[in-house]
């Protein structure tokens, strides 16, 4: 056979092994042809690549520098060694034989593209931007590139310009199920869900059963409170791999919020014996101990337990149990340490200062509580973001729809006469209280906080197609229309609540909604929760809300948003036929009894002893007041903006006339006492 049929024969067999993944073979015809024809470039490059497929990077490089010491400087050979410098883990080599390969190509997209992944590696994200600006200006059309510059924009918070760049990547054909996934993440974690949504649906179509796409969409169901759903979507994701403990844990915190305690726990043990010691599994068997009562239960394990002493989200969970003031110093002391190490995630640290700042408070040192409350709420103003423009036109839009001869004349829904409690009022007004003593009587069952009223009324029409946008949907629906929103809020219901002679639905912001609720369920009960504006509102800030409050992480944006729900809740009481009941707190826990009467007779109920009991009641409560509702009534809680007013009074500011003249000078003294550096912490008023 004559040497060129015999190359030729070579090189088949080695394409041939190649497409069927036969690289054993293709290796041993690449050592052939490279025997036959040492001094050509492209067959080596060939054989090089079946190396490099290999990991046999080491003989790869080797071979090329032989060819690179004896003049042949071409830019094939510079770019296959880039490539063995990164499986050998070589990144300098790699950028340095890359940059090499351009100098002798300049533009090659390929290349461009290899050098600038590797400078993200390195960490030179400016010098990434600049050459994949320069390859898109060329080749518009290559979608990793810009997935990848979308990546390295993120890095440097251009959030809106990185979500432009992964929109482009979207554009063409893209299949890689890789990039589809980092994209969907990067919209959700910017809150676009709906973007993130059609992404993973989009690897759906390619792959039905991927499961993380599953789960993706599990998460953001589960976001959107949306629980029966995320439920659904994450047992799809767990079916299809069993093996995935990330899957099954968060199946698992979607079944404490659905209530099923039990098979969560079993869930979450289930991937403890699969890896014993799992971080994330332990941390959310802990949580659940808490939650349900037993938080002795969960210090002792997580005193025993010593493989993440120091994670943040485990010391989150112990400064929430901490109850001795050694307890409260030793984990304050932990976060602290934990905060001053280098490299700890924005996000991790800002969990840590509203812990620590909790501990603080707890403590009593109330100027570091504060230090610790501003810099926690700093990091989630930047990552969330609020408009107050959003809110004011949104409740003005409100007030312009909801007219009392709207309401007057409008239909009403029919066919259900099923009785409903709605709790609605400011967040931390104590509506989990009002709720838990609700839920305790006998004939009442709760759906905790949800979301499906927002849903049916505002987000689900505009997901369908409607083209009329809430509050203007709601003045053109008639009596069937309203009549099917009211069935798909019931058809919701969890199956135990739907066989409950009474239901309430605690959601705070549901107050924005309750023109709409007179619709959809005319003899609903509606419970407005009223607590001190300053109490409220320093509260809110002192939490570290994650979704739906972005109006907390600044105090005078919280005094500004206070302003606008009393505004609207004004227009509620001038504008209804029926009523609602006004539930105070501060009498509600200073004199409880007749309080919880007046409200059992509102709400069409008989007497209960356990209403006044209600810390007995074992249901789990997944706000933020979960801890205050297992106590008896307390009025510690009653004038708890004290000890902070030094620093109030850009609150009081901003809430104007809604605080009352003797606050105001309170806030002043103890302003001008702090600038004078004479700041004390005073105690706590009983009232």
């Amino acid at each position: 056979m004559e040497k060129g049929d015999s190359m030729s024969v070579h090189r088949e067999r080695m394409m041939d092994a190649l497409r069927s993944g036969r690289l054993r073979e293709a290796k041993a015809e690449a050592d052939a042809l490279v025997r036959e024809c040492p001094g050509d470039e492209a067959i080596l490059l060939l054989c090089i690549a079946v190396w490099q497929a290999l990991g046999m990077h080491a003989r790869a490089l080797s071979a090329i520098r032989v060819r690179l010491a004896a003049g042949d400087e071409t830019a094939g050979f510079h770019e296959a060694a880039g490539v063995s410098c990164m499986g050998l883990r070589d990144l300098s080599g790699a950028v340095a034989h890359w940059r090499a390969a351009l100098a002798i190509t300049p533009g090659a997209p390929a290349l461009m593209y290899r050098l600038a992944e590797a400078l993200t590696h390195e960490g030179s994200w400016d010098e990434a931007e600049g050459i994949l600006r320069r390859l898109l200006e060329n080749v518009p059309h290559f979608s990793k590139a810009w997935c990848l510059l979308g990546r390295v924009l993120g890095v440097a918070e251009k959030r809106e310009e990185a979500l432009a760049c992964y929109r482009n990547a979207l554009r063409d054909d893209l299949r890689d199920q890789g990039i589809l996934a980092e994209i969907g993440d990067a919209f959700a974690r910017e809150g676009r869900y709906q973007d993130a949504t059609v992404v993973f649906q989009r690897m759906l179509q390619g792959q039905p059963d991927n499961a993380i796409a599953w789960a993706r969409l599990g998460a953001i169901c589960q976001g959107a409170g949306l629980i029966q759903e995320a439920e659904q979507r994450y047992r799809r994701a767990a079916a299809l791999a069993p093996g995935d403990i990330d899957i099954a844990v968060e199946l698992g915190k979607v079944l404490v919020q659905r209530g099923a305690t039990d098979e969560a726990e079993t869930c979450f043990r289930r991937v403890l014996r699969m890896r014993p010691a799992y971080g994330p599994a332990q941390w959310a068997l802990f949580a659940l101990m808490e939650q349900t009562g037993r938080g002795q239960e969960a210090k002792a394990q997580i005193r025993a337990w010593q493989t993440a002493p120091n994670h943040p989200e485990l010391l989150s969970l112990m400064a929430r149990l901490a109850q001795t003031e050694t307890e409260c110093q030793e984990v304050r002391a932990r976060i602290k340490a934990r905060l001053s190490s280098p490299h700890l995630p924005k996000g991790m640290a800002c969990g840590l200062h509203f812990a620590a700042g909790m501990l603080a408070d707890k403590l009593g040192e109330y100027p570091d509580a504060f230090a610790h409350m501003m810099a926690g709420n700093r990091h989630r103003r930047h990552e969330k973001g609020y408009f107050r423009e959003n809110t004011s036109r949104g409740f003005s839009e409100i007030k312009a729809i909801f007219t009392k001869a709207f309401l007057s004349d409008a239909p009403r829904a029919r066919g259900h006469d099923r009785p409903l409690i709605f709790i609605v009022g400011m967040p931390r007004s104590g509506t989990s209280l009002a709720e838990q003593i609700l839920t305790s009587h006998a004939q009442v069952d709760g759906i905790g906080e949800s979301w499906e009223l927002e849903l049916i009324v505002r987000r689900r029409p505009q997901a369908s197609g409607g083209c009329v946008p809430y509050p203007h949907s709601m003045a053109s629906a008639d009596v069937a229309t309203l009549t099917q929103m009211a069935t798909a809020y019931y058809q919701a219901l969890p199956v135990d609540a739907r066989n409950a002679a009474c239901v309430t639905d605690k959601m705070p912001h549901n107050f924005e909604h309750i023109g709409a609720i007179r619709l959809l369920f005319p003899d609903a009960r509606i419970v407005h929760c009223r607590r001190h504006p300053l109490d409220t509102t320093l509260s809110c800030f002192m939490q570290n809300f994650a979704e739906a409050n972005g109006f907390s992480h600044d105090l005078t944006d919280c005094g500004f948003f206070y302003r606008q729900y009393a505004s609207l809740m004004d227009h509620w009481r001038s504008v209804l036929d029926k009523p609602f009941f006004e539930l105070q707190y501060e009498t509600l826990v200073t004199d409880p009894e007749p309080t919880v009467r007046a409200l059992l007779d509102y709400c069409g109920l008989s007497w209960d002893d356990a209403c006044l009991r209600f810390h007995e009641n074992k249901r789990v409560v997944h706000t933020a007041s979960y801890q205050q509702v297992r106590e008896p009534f307390y009025t510690r809680s009653i004038g708890r903006w004290r000890p902070y007013a030094a620093h109030l009074a850009p609150l009081v500011e901003e809430l104007g006339d809604l605080v009352s003249e003797e606050d105001r000078a309170f806030v002043r003294t103890a302003a001008g006492k702090k600038e004078r550096g004479q700041e004390e912490t005073p105690a706590v008023a009983a009232g």
